[in-house]
């Protein structure tokens, strides 16, 4: 968990950031999550937007950050349960995000969207807080969001 990604798809542990030239810092793409048996990509960028807005926002993430075509599709944001167990890794990711010099940390004490509906006007959301609370809302709320792919190296 923290690990980071570059364009041409190495990964460098957390703790091989610090070494990393100002170049290859540069081209990291994502920070590495770690859930049960599957690692994703976090992508460094987030976005405000309405529920109905999400999957715009992660099918259009690789074209629109510069992602290497081999890794710029299938981008998604998180259903309710990833999105808990990123929350519970929040420390780790947000210190990998520091040591890359990224000026806005992923992820800040916020509202993040979920992809779980609750029904036909409702989805989930999650408070990165100290608490961390998931509920829902109507889908016409201005939050947070990032996406996730699953990392598999071509």
């Amino acid at each position: 968990m923290g690990d980071v990604i570059l364009k041409n798809g190495t990964i460098y542990t957390a703790d091989e950031i610090a070494d990393l030239s100002d170049d290859e810092k540069a081209n990291v793409i994502a920070v590495v999550c770690i859930v049960g048996e599957k690692t994703y990509a976090m992508g460094l960028e987030q976005y405000k937007g309405t529920w109905d807005n999400i999957a715009a926002i992660a099918s259009e993430y690789g074209s629109e950050n510069n992602i290497p075509t081999e890794f710029s599709q299938n981008w998604t944001v998180p259903d309710k349960d990833l999105l808990n167990a990123i929350f519970a890794n929040k420390d780790l990711i947000n210190k990998s995000l520091q040591a890359i010099g990224e000026k806005i940390e992923v992820l800040a004490e916020d509202e993040y969207w979920s992809s779980t509906e609750n029904g036909d006007s409702a989805a989930f959301f999650q408070i990165f807080d100290e608490d961390g609370e998931q509920d829902d809302t109507t889908k016409t709320h201005e939050y947070s969001v990032f996406v996730i792919r699953e990392w598999k190296k071509s």
